[in-house]
């Protein structure tokens, strides 16, 4: 059975111009690949810090990094080794799974379960479908 479309290289689906995480992607054929190099990439370059804001009520566990200006609200789980850039609000209740690279402006509604890669500037807002959007220049 032949296939009528290809599968978008990494260049297409991530703007690498944006990030400090190149390192990441470097020489991977298939966008899944990065999935493999996760846990040694944040074992090698993380550093265990929070310098956004984290509500009392969040469970912070493991190597966690928590970049500046970020918001981590009540009830959100976070399980090291993570990475959560700059600007970005992790929502109510939202679990956020080892080996996990964050990158700057995002925003994770209430109650999504995640792990993986989240690019730049994404909204994830639905936690049964699991809908990743471009944010919007001027807000959610």
């Amino acid at each position: 059975m032949k296939l009528d479309f290809q599968i978008p290289s990494v260049d297409e689906l991530f703007n690498l111009n944006e990030t400090e995480h190149r390192e990441l992607f470097r020489e991977i054929r298939q966008p899944w690949d990065v999935l493999l190099r996760i846990e040694e990439y944040l074992r090698t370059n993380l550093r265990h810090e929070q310098n956004g804001q984290v509500h009392n009520q969040a469970v912070i566990q493991g190597d966690v990094y928590i970049g500046e200006g970020s918001i981590i609200e009540a009830g959100a789980l976070i399980c090291g080794p993570v990475r959560i850039g700059r600007n970005c609000r992790i929502g109510h209740g939202a679990i956020l799974r080892n080996n996990l690279v964050v990158w700057d402006d995002c925003v994770l509604y209430p109650n999504i379960n995640f792990g993986g890669v989240l690019p730049a500037r994404q909204l994830v807002k639905n936690k049964n479908e699991l809908e990743v959007v471009p944010r919007e220049e001027d807000g959610d």
